[in-house]
């Protein structure tokens, strides 16, 4: 990776907002690299009188295709805007932004690495694009989320991503999804969850919903299997609650959960 040096402002900034929209800050506020494909947001260098952050579409006529690790890590902003030249949110891009409200995420983002939103306290809602592949661990972990809908081209949800999001209490999952992994919704307000028929494997311990909650599960394949330490007492292996399941007669969830002795519905009965 080589920095490139800042030059004039009429190369820096192109994006559906207009020049009069960007804050005071400008070019000096950021330091990019190149990177495969474009250009790298490698770290925000404003002060905390910003409190909207516009990241810049083009840098040198090159495409903004990454933000860095760590790059705006910590900072005060209460808004940030990225471009929809965005492919790639590196690990720990936006971690302990404690203040941040609102981030804009646009379609064309592929990635979003590990810790990237972790402890963004203040953060209640993120609008995942629907081209997102991947998400990395403790993705969201510890943010005040409220709901959140996962996009249809994501296959795993990964360990703790959403854990200690105490204000989360809507997930909407599409077909398609094939793993949740360990503590993934960790002590959440989840009330109810369906599971699409897609999903194959649930850690130990994914659906470790706040013990408070009455849960209701609702699992829509016949094979969905979940994992837990303990056989006798299944239902810790999903919660810390006694979950109500619902699910196909035959299915393997019935089967189990009924040894377990949990209570067993069947699907035509859940209401949301």
């Amino acid at each position: 990776e080589e920095n490139i040096d800042v030059f004039d402002n009429s190369y820096f900034y192109d994006t559906d907002f207009s020049k009069n929209d960007l804050p005071d800050n400008s070019v000096d506020d950021f330091t990019f690299c190149e990177v495969f494909g474009g250009i790298e947001v490698s770290s925000y260098n404003g002060f905390a009188d910003n409190d909207t952050i516009i990241v810049p579409r083009l840098f040198y006529n090159q495409s903004v295709v990454s933000i860095g690790e760590a790059a705006f890590e910590g900072v005060s902003a209460k808004v940030i805007y990225l471009p929809d030249s965005i492919i790639n949110i590196k690990a720990k891009a936006f971690r302990n932004c404690k203040n941040l409200k609102y981030i804009k995420l646009q379609e064309g983002l592929n990635e979003i690495g590990e810790s990237a939103f972790d402890y963004c306290e203040s953060m209640n809602k993120v609008d995942l694009p629907k081209s997102i592949t991947k998400l990395g661990r403790c993705c969201f972990s510890r943010s005040a989320i409220e709901q959140i809908v996962l996009p249809p081209k994501l296959e795993i949800v990964p360990v703790a991503c959403f854990e200690r999001c105490k204000e989360l209490s809507e997930v909407s999952m599409s077909e398609g999804i094939l793993n949740i992994e360990s503590y993934a919704f960790s002590e959440t307000a989840i009330k109810n969850i369906i599971i699409p028929a897609s999903v194959k494997n649930i850690k130990n311990k994914a659906l470790d919903f706040s013990s408070k909650n009455k849960v209701d599960i609702v699992f829509l394949g016949m094979e969905t299997v979940v994992e837990c330490s303990s056989s006798s007492s299944w239902w810790n292996g999903i919660c810390m609650a006694e979950p109500t399941i619902y699910c196909k007669a035959g299915s393997a969830l019935q089967k189990i959960a009924r040894k377990c002795g949990c209570v067993v519905k069947p699907l035509s009965e859940f209401q949301e």
